[in-house]
C-alpha cells in the first residue's frame, strides 16, 4: 500500500496544482493514495483541483467554516467505496474503499492550532476509525515527543495528550516513521524561519493500525525534501 501525505499551503494557482500534478505523476505507478492539507481554495476551484489529481479515482474534501478547502483525501484507484464523510470544519475526510489487500479506511488530517480543538478531533477520530484496518495521514500541528521540534514547541501535553493517549490505544497505531524498515530525507518535516529564529518539527506523519493485513510487510517512508511548493515536506509511505 503506497500512500503519501502533504500540506501543500494553498493549491489555488495553476503553478500550484501544475507542481503536485508533477509530483505526483512520477509516483504514477505506486501512489495510490494522496491526503492533502490547507488546499485554500473555494469548492469550485477544489473540486477542479482534486479531479484532476484523482483522474479516475475518488476524493472527500472537508471545508472550513469559511468556505476554503482544508483536509482532502484523494484516492488515485477505482476502488469501490464502502463509506467517506467529513468533519465540517476544514481539519479531517474520511474514506473506506475494498482495495488489494482488503477493506481499509483512510483519513486525511489538519490538526487545528489550538490544544483544545485538537484534543476535540483525536476524539472524533477515536469514534471514526474505532473498526477495522486504518491508516492516517496528515499534519497534525503537534508531536508526541522533544526529539520531533527544534525551536518551537508544539509538543502534546494536558487533555490534548491524554485524547491522544487514548486515540492511539484504542486504535494500537504506529508510527511509520519510528516502526520504518527504511527512512530517507531529513527527520524534520516543516521547518519555518522567524527573524534569527529557525523553527523545525516533525509535525507531518502517517500512523497504520497494527492488524495482519501488514505482518511481514516493509515499510518505506520518504521525506521527500526536493519539492519547495510549501514549508511542509510531503511524505511517502510504501508497505
Amino acid at each position: 500500500m503506497n500512500c503519501a501525505t502533504w500540506n501543500v499551503c494553498g493549491l489555488a494557482s495553476p503553478s500550484r496544482l501544475r507542481i503536485v500534478k508533477q509530483w505526483a505523476k512520477k509516483r504514477q505507478e505506486h501512489l495510490k493514495v494522496l491526503m492533502l492539507q490547507e488546499l485554500r481554495c473555494k469548492e469550485r476551484d477544489a473540486k477542479f483541483c482534486l479531479n484532476q489529481l484523482a483522474e479516475q479515482g475518488s476524493y472527500m474534501v472537508d471545508y472550513t467554516e469559511e468556505g476554503k478547502a482544508g483536509a482532502a483525501l484523494i484516492f488515485r484507484r477505482n476502488w469501490k467505496i464502502l463509506a467517506g464523510g467529513r468533519r465540517g470544519d476544514g481539519t479531517a475526510a474520511w474514506m473506506k474503499a475494498r482495495t488489494e489487500l482488503g477493506d481499509i479506511g483512510f483519513t486525511s488530517v489538519h490538526g487545528p492550532r489550538d490544544r483544545s480543538s485538537r484534543a476535540r478531533l483525536w476524539k472524533w477520530l477515536a469514534e471514526i476509525c474505532a473498526e477495522g484496518v486504518w491508516i492516517l495521514g496528515g499534519d497534525w500541528n503537534s508531536v508526541e515527543t522533544w526529539e520531533d521540534s527544534v525551536g518551537e514547541s508544539p509538543i502534546q501535553r494536558g487533555t490534548e495528550q491524554r485524547r491522544w493517549n487514548d486515540l492511539a490505544a484504542q486504535l494500537d497505531l504506529a508510527d511509520a516513521w519510528t516502526e520504518a524498515t527504511s527512512r530517507c530525507g531529513p527527520h524534520f518535516t516543516r521547518q519555518r524561519q522567524f527573524g534569527e529564529r529557525f523553527d523545525q518539527a516533525r509535525l507531518d506523519r502517517v500512523y497504520f493500525r497494527r492488524s495482519e493485513t501488514w505482518a511481514g510487510k516493509c515499510i518505506h517512508v520518504k521525506h521527500d525534501e526536493q519539492i519547495s511548493l510549501s514549508d511542509h515536506h510531503p511524505v511517502f509511505l510504501s508497505i
